[in-house]
């Protein structure tokens, strides 16, 4: 991050000027797990159910990944008996269909759109100019909080809000007993993007279509791990619309480094900044600022100082209660207080 581009200034144009945002897992961290949370809750919720068939299930990405998750965890919590090396953890899973595993997923990722969950990290989003939100979450947050302001798209789709009650665990434990399938309605949990997906395609258009004054990543980084990259029709379709082109990149994650210097390379471009936040933290800190009770000048210090203070898992509404929760609902829409211009730069 180059000197000049400081946290306040990003969040001047992100107030003054249209933006493509690119929103991914960390933007909804902590209220909604992050994947190897998800992943792992998924095998749990299997391996206690008691009984499973004789026979194994194919395995897809989904439950591979699931797997490979749970592999060396003990989900039990009772001593082995005696002569037995190990809990078969793995012959269990080896039981777990896709169906079993989509519907537990898609009922961990919809429970906090069905309790309408209303968290800083979506609400400082509404009074940013309006704006195109590409997300890959499938929590339905963005669209929820955002959608009759900015113009949402949900790459890999969204998950209703039905399935995050009491009917949608019922429905899950049913799924995993019985070993049905269910198509998980067009959803993209997790896995390597299809490059032939036609819907993913038509709704990555938009990004070939946009005329953007900046680039906004949010706790995204387009699956990149372990050297791989899961959403390689996204990546390819960024690149191939923003290369060689005079555009700020900006990546907010708590360690953007990686994926800064592979979009610096890929986009031949020396405007690719970095931003070592975490979005919930920044996003209270944001609010902050727009609410009149805090110069953007003491943005960094104010991030560094709540993130030692309370850690990663910060949830304004745990710490402050009430009057975080009117703040961030009075005052996300309100106009810019002039004490946001005093030091500025």
């Amino acid at each position: 991050m180059s000197p000049q581009h400081t946290l306040a200034l990003l969040l001047w144009r992100l107030r003054r000027e249209p933006g493509l945002y690119l929103i991914g897992a960390g933007a909804s961290a902590p209220i909604v797990p992050m994947a190897p949370t998800l992943l792992l809750a998924t095998a749990a919720s299997y391996v206690h159910l008691g009984s499973f068939p004789t026979e194994t299930a194919p395995t897809t990405v989904l439950t591979g990944r699931i797997q490979a998750q749970a592999r060396g965890h003990d989900f039990w919590g009772r001593p082995l008996r005696p002569g037995t090396d190990d809990f078969p953890t793995m012959e269990v899973l080896a039981r777990l269909g896709h169906g079993g595993a989509m519907a537990p997923f898609m009922h961990q990722l919809a429970g906090p759109r069905f309790a309408r969950r209303r968290i800083p990290n979506y609400t400082v989003l509404r009074p940013f100019h309006r704006s195109i939100l590409l997300t890959w979450n499938m929590d339905g947050l963005a669209q929820d909080t955002c959608g009759d302001h900015h113009h949402v798209v949900e790459a890999h789709g969204g998950v209703g809000a039905e399935y995050g009650g009491a009917a949608g665990a019922e429905w899950a434990r049913v799924t995993q007993e019985y070993g049905l399938e269910t198509t998980g309605h067009n959803l993209h949990p997790i896995g390597p993007e299809r490059l032939d997906d036609e819907e993913l395609r038509r709704r990555l258009k938009v990004m070939q279509a946009c005329n953007p004054a900046f680039v906004m990543i949010v706790g995204y980084s387009f699956g990149l791990f372990d050297g791989r990259c899961d959403d390689q029709l996204a990546l390819a379709t960024f690149v191939g619309r923003f290369r060689d082109m005079p555009l700020d990149v900006y990546i907010c994650a708590p360690q953007p480094g990686e994926l800064a210097g592979v979009l610096s390379e890929e986009l031949r471009s020396n405007r690719v900044h970095a931003f070592p936040v975490y979005w919930n933290v920044l996003a209270w800190a944001f609010t902050q600022v727009i609410a009149g009770k805090m110069d953007a000048a003491h943005l960094d210090y104010f991030h560094d100082d709540t993130l030692d203070a309370y850690g990663p898992t910060f949830l304004p509404e745990q710490i402050f209660g009430e009057e975080a929760a009117v703040l961030h609902r009075d005052y996300t829409g309100c106009a810019v207080s002039p004490r946001f211009f005093c030091n500025c730069f």
